[in-house]
């Protein structure tokens, strides 16, 4: 998975400046600007070094993003592959878990068209990663319990706040099949470090079945929080803020 999020953040880097074709439409515009708030809350912690996954000194919430800039470098693979094993040992992650965190990273940028980039990563991954244990997971930790553990210092507000714009982006689509699940093992077994024995591991048909149930049961529950609340998707909400 490190691996992965860090290509996601070259490719970034590398795209700076590159104008994107096309004109956003109502939902992504209205993504682009919700997702400010996983750079506006970035924040180095200072147990694991200062600045070992990146400067987010220059983080400011009052200045337009656009993704990577000139003044943040990517993180070190090292360094990503720290952050992650200690998410995934405090959330008590399994390996599959861990497999759908990948599939909703893709499916965010997919989405909304927001990179991982240096001064968004953590809090974006942070947010994967609770959604997949809420997804797979038989008693996954309530947005409190996951505050606590997290190894970035980081508040319930906060954890409430990018959860629920992490799941806009991803338009409540968090429903994971067998197929979906093969592709995103496919490519962590592609990534794997050279002479890594850490297997990711494969789905029988029942457990791919539980998996689907599971977050088909995930995204009932979030759609229909979304329709009391009045709106179903980003697309809508661009609506009613029209």
């Amino acid at each position: 998975l490190a691996a992965a999020i860090e290509n996601k953040m070259l490719v970034a880097c590398a795209q700076l400046g590159v104008p994107r074709s096309g004109t956003p439409d109502g939902a992504a515009a209205i993504a682009a600007e919700e997702c400010e708030i996983f750079r506006a809350q970035c924040s180095t912690p200072a147990m694991f070094g200062g600045a070992a996954f990146g400067d987010t000194s220059h983080c400011d919430s009052s200045t337009p993003w656009s993704g990577a800039t000139q003044d943040t470098l990517p993180p070190s693979r090292s360094d990503i592959e720290a952050l992650l094993t200690s998410i995934f040992k405090k959330y008590q992650m399994s390996p599959e878990a861990v497999v759908v965190a990948l599939v909703y990273l893709d499916r965010f940028s997919q989405h909304c068209g927001v990179p991982l980039a240096p001064d968004n990563w953590v809090s974006i991954t942070l947010s994967a990663a609770i959604s997949a244990s809420k997804v797979w997971d038989e008693d996954p930790f309530d947005n409190p319990e996951f505050a606590k553990l997290s190894p970035v210092p980081y508040s319930v507000e906060d954890i409430n706040a990018f959860e629920t714009v992490f799941l806009q982006c991803l338009g409540y689509d968090v429903v994971v099949d067998a197929a979906a699940y093969a592709r995103a093992r496919l490519l962590l077994e592609t990534l794997k470090r050279q002479g890594c024995m850490l297997a990711v591991p494969e789905l029988s048909a029942e457990r791919a079945r539980i998996l689907e149930d599971n977050s088909e049961r995930r995204q009932s529950e979030l759609m229909e929080y979304c329709e009391a609340l009045g709106f179903r998707s980003l697309a809508s909400r661009s609506e009613l803020l029209a």
